[in-house]
């Protein structure tokens, strides 16, 4: 065992070294007079276990040159701490004998630092030689910090790190990856977990910003009091973004996992509880689901030019869902479904011109609050498409249902008090529709040849209380495969004004008005 006092380089640099394995560095800090080593060059140590206790201080003030502290278990306690000062001077921390190269810290004090003060300066973990990177401390104790980045390298092993706080970009890699930290939120950037790794960010209080993960296994990032920005990130299973409280949930890039992506808000205060999508969003092999806050502020939006595709279905749950300019939703396989979280049940869908909510393949839906009716309105001047192969289904129950987009595909089925469907482009086709107690109204405002027909289809069947209307466009025809009825108004039928253009009702079917 070396118990150091002080010792101070003012030209060059500082050595110590003990036999390793076996060896003890000590710095025991007030219970030597100063007990500081502090070199104008580097330090560097070799041993089995350093001890850093009481006011310790090991410090390195040369600039553009690395320090190496090499000890397979590093005990930092007090206000013990471990730093390089100058410009571009990296701190290392480094295993310097253990099987695997396996390196261990634990801070048992709030007030112990690892840390590289230095402009454009690093702190890295078995950066030379890698291995397993164990750092404890827990929510109470420690601090890393580095004015670039901290870096955590185990490669083939674990990195297993929980601290009160790390400033710096978090990287590194190794096989699992974790990092949590207590306070000041966390940064991370480009970070490898392979073989079938899994990839852990947690920041338990402030912000979460996480950019180029890459993980074999899974992603997993949680901001438990704090915003969360996710971006350029892959995961080879699932890929989890997580706000609790207190902030709202962006993809600022593209992301994306083979197995189901899961990005959810549960923040509650106004303001707060949104989803951003600004970054294409997508499962290659699973579902995509988007579920944000559930107050009345909360909005999820898709940026343009920016799509959220789920290979076996998308769901978003949200009060409001804004799709600006061309953003759009895709379901490459099964149903595309917009449902709403907020108390009333009431949906908002905004849509920008060029948008869409695809959900094309054989059989598949797109549907807006199937799962708990509430007032739906998806209404923007006639912008947006609506796709899907079979049915486009508007739960409004016992509210209000009203629709102006530029196009829908797909039989319309559905409900409400009052049941108003108004496209501009293409045919229209209407399924199953009920209005308890209002109108039902169907307006195909679209000129071109072969555009403007309503069609009532063949196993569905319209009804509604207040007076129902099909109007179809110039070039347009409206034809009742199914029947349609208003139980207490008038029924009115118009065709459009062109030549060929009429109304047919097939044969059998019931076409009525009280």
């Amino acid at each position: 065992t070396l118990t150091v006092g002080d010792i101070q380089s003012t030209v060059g640099n500082v050595s110590l070294t003990v036999a390793c394995p076996g060896g003890t560095i000590s710095v025991p800090g007030a219970a030597f007079p100063g007990s500081q080593v502090i070199s104008a060059g580097t330090v560097n140590t070799a041993t089995d276990i350093l001890t850093m206790t009481g006011n310790g201080l090991i410090r390195a003030n040369g600039a553009g040159v690395a320090s190496t502290i090499r000890a397979n278990t590093i005990g930092m306690s007090g206000t013990s701490t471990i730093e390089t000062t100058g410009i571009s001077s990296n701190l290392v921390v480094q295993s310097c004998c253990a099987a695997g190269n396996a390196l261990a810290v634990n801070f048992t004090s709030p007030t112990a630092i690892i840390r590289a003060t230095g402009a454009t300066s690093d702190v890295n973990f078995n950066s030379i030689t890698n291995g397993a990177v164990t750092i404890t401390g827990g929510a109470a104790n420690g601090l890393i910090s580095a004015t670039r980045n901290v870096g955590f390298f185990g490669n083939t092993g674990a990195v297993a790190v929980n601290v009160n706080q790390i400033t710096g970009t978090v990287t590194g890699t190794g096989q699992n990856f974790g990092v949590t930290v207590q306070t000041g939120g966390l940064t991370a950037d480009t970070i490898n977990a392979g073989g079938a790794a899994n990839i852990s960010l947690t920041a338990t209080n402030g912000n979460l910003t996480a950019t180029n993960l890459t993980a074999a296994g899974s992603i997993t990032a949680l901001a438990s009091n704090g915003s969360l920005s996710l971006g350029s990130s892959t995961a080879g299973t699932t890929l989890t973004g997580t706000v609790t409280t207190n902030g709202n949930l962006t993809v600022s890039s593209a992301i994306s996992s083979t197995g189901a992506l899961s990005l959810v808000n549960s923040s509650a205060a106004a303001a707060q509880g949104n989803i951003t999508i600004n970054g294409n969003t997508s499962s290659t092999g699973s579902t995509v689901s988007l579920t944000s806050g559930t107050n009345a502020t909360a909005v999820t939006t898709v940026a343009t030019l920016t799509t959220v595709t789920g290979q076996t279905g998308v769901t978003v749950t949200t009060p409001a869902l804004t799709l600006t300019g061309s953003g759009a939703i895709t379901a490459t396989t099964g149903n595309a479904n917009v449902q709403s979280n907020l108390a009333s049940g009431a949906l908002t869908v905004t849509m920008g011109s060029g948008s869409a909510i695809n959900a094309a393949a054989a059989g598949a839906d797109v549907t807006f609050n199937n799962t708990t009716a509430g007032a739906i309105t998806i209404n923007n001047a006639g912008l947006g498409t609506i796709n899907a192969n079979d049915t486009v289904v508007l739960n409004g129950g016992a509210n209000a249902v009203s629709v102006n987009v530029n196009d829908v595909s797909g039989n319309v089925t559905g409900s409400g008090t009052s049941f108003v469907v108004n496209v501009d482009t293409n045919n229209l086709s209407v399924g199953a529709v009920s209005a308890s107690a209002g109108v039902g109204t169907f307006i195909n405002t679209a000129a071109a040849v072969g555009q403007g027909s309503i069609t009532a289809v063949s196993g569905g069947g319209v009804s509604s209380t207040g007076a129902l209307t099909f109007t179809a466009g110039t070039n347009g025809s409206v034809t009742l495969n199914a029947a349609a009825t208003s139980t207490a108004s008038t029924l009115n039928l118009t065709s459009g004004t062109a030549a060929g253009t009429g109304v047919t009702v097939a044969t059998g079917i019931l076409g009525r008005g009280q």
